[in-house]
């Protein structure tokens, strides 16, 4: 038995968050829209269609192909698969921290230091409640991690393998979300250290990159050849950056709430640095650093754009934590952790709402149903598509950054052609801050259709007789 689990009082405080982590499996009010979001990419490619080039989307495609097969598998049933997706997920994240697990016990000061990272990183409510979040972020933080485990084998025994592996789970991490990137190009500097010290370390980097190049080479080849190349570049760079600079970046407040968990981390950091300086500790610290930097200057626009940085508080905050439990002042940690689980507690019932997966398992009672999106927490997984736009919330900014390779959309003739049953709209997605053409006409809602949940209208000639 570790030294951790001779502690009742941080076990107690970390199953009480394990609980919450728990409950946010079956009761899951985040995110739940992007979840079926990739349901629904996922069925669409399992029928053959191209991403980029056979529907808009703009993330990486790695998620929808390896959950394809399965969704042929699996019946019709949105919520069946919705649990399912969820279920993968979590196990991906167990894995991950299985991976932490194995680089504290390696690297970072055995296993019992990991037990203290677990208690650090379950103290951030955005771990907790993304645990079982089916989206490519998940599925790319396990490759990276391992890619992360790979280096630091190198590092230590300098076998050529172990930097090509490296290399290898770093772009299956890329191929699930482009952002990774962020998280990778920061460790050419301890590469640098390592190359300076050691000159047969360049051949190894030269080898790496090539088999990188490779790899990345053929996913651009396949775009490219299946006719999504320009639109991939326009969906996942272009549009992305747009959309941020002009929509979220001032509505980012997520970061500010734990500002003083990233600084107090800072601190740690820089002492541990300075007093127990380590080739694999002074790496996670830089991590820190740069994904600190990063967020300061694009802020997150949710919370759960933030759980790397934070597992990275995590682990830089680890070593000082432990020589604080081995002092006079641990009674002040005890009641900053307990305070930190009762947080977690009140924002679980705070923040938990029910309305979005009932209003999902509403829209998924009938695969054939159309949903016109404006706001995209309705999302049918198998209804047949329509058109090359999946959800059509904030479709202008689309339309302004695909260069016009897509029709030009009326919103009012789309609907008034398609009949779609149901519309899903922000109150503001009625009126006419938007151009005319991207405005819906407040008498189609009025004349046609009837309002059955907040946000949600369903054609009135669609209601059964019961109802």
């Amino acid at each position: 038995m570790t030294e951790f689990f001779k502690n009742k009082c941080l076990c107690i405080i970390l199953l009480l968050n394990l609980i919450i982590l728990g409950y946010f499996f079956r009761y899951d009010g985040y995110a739940y829209m992007d979840t079926f979001e990739h349901l629904r990419m996922s069925w669409l490619v399992s029928l053959g269609n191209m991403p980029y080039r056979d529907f808009f989307e703009h993330h990486h495609p790695l998620l929808w192909y390896t959950f394809a097969p399965l969704m042929k598998i699996l019946p019709h049933n949105a919520m069946l698969a919705f649990y399912v997706a969820k279920a993968v997920a979590a196990v991906c994240s167990l894995l991950t921290f299985y991976i932490f697990y194995l680089i504290f016990k390696r690297f970072l000061g055995g296993s019992n230091a990991f037990w203290y990272f677990l208690l650090c990183s379950s103290i951030f409510f955005p771990i907790l409640y993304s645990f079982s979040f089916f989206k490519p972020e998940s599925f790319a933080r396990f490759f990276y991690v391992l890619g992360l485990y790979c280096f630091l084998d190198y590092a230590e025994v300098r076998k050529t393998k172990s930097l090509i592996w490296c290399g290898i789970c770093f772009c299956v991490a890329f191929f699930f979300i482009q952002t990774i990137v962020f998280g990778i190009l920061p460790l050419g500097l301890p590469l640098i250290v390592l190359c300076r010290k050691n000159k047969r370390c360049y051949a190894d980097a030269a080898i790496t990159a090539l088999i990188c190049m490779v790899l990345l080479g053929a996913f651009a080849a396949w775009l490219y050849f299946n006719g999504a190349w320009s639109r991939y570049i326009e969906t996942n760079w272009l549009l992305n950056n747009f959309v941020f600079t002009k929509f979220y970046r001032q509505q980012s407040y997520a970061i500010w709430f734990w500002l003083p968990y990233y600084l107090i981390a800072l601190v740690c950091g820089i002492y541990t640095w300075r007093k127990q300086p380590s080739f694999c500790y002074n790496t996670f610290f830089l991590l820190f650093v740069c994904s600190f930097i990063q967020h300061i200057y694009y802020p997150p626009t949710q919370p759960h754009y933030l759980i790397e940085l934070s597992m990275l508080t995590a682990i830089v905050a680890t070593p000082l934590l432990m020589s604080f439990m081995k002092s006079e002042k641990k009674s002040f940690l005890y009641a900053f952790f307990l305070f930190s689980a009762v947080t977690n507690l009140v924002s679980f019932f705070a923040d938990y709402s029910k309305e979005g997966l009932k209003k999902m398992a509403l829209v998924n009672q009938d695969e054939n149903a159309q949903i016109f999106n404006v706001y995209f927490t309705a999302i049918n997984v198998y209804a047949p598509q329509l058109s090359y736009y999946v959800m059509f919330n904030r479709l202008h900014s689309v339309d302004g950054t695909l260069f016009h390779s897509q029709p030009d959309y009326d919103v009012n003739d789309f609907i008034n052609k398609h009949r779609p049953q149901y519309i899903n709209i922000e109150p503001e997605g009625i009126y006419t801050q938007y151009p005319p053409r991207f405005s819906l006409n407040p008498k189609i809602l009025q004349n046609d259709y009837q309002q059955i949940l907040p946000d949600l209208y369903q054609r009135k000639d669609t209601f059964s007789a019961d109802e």
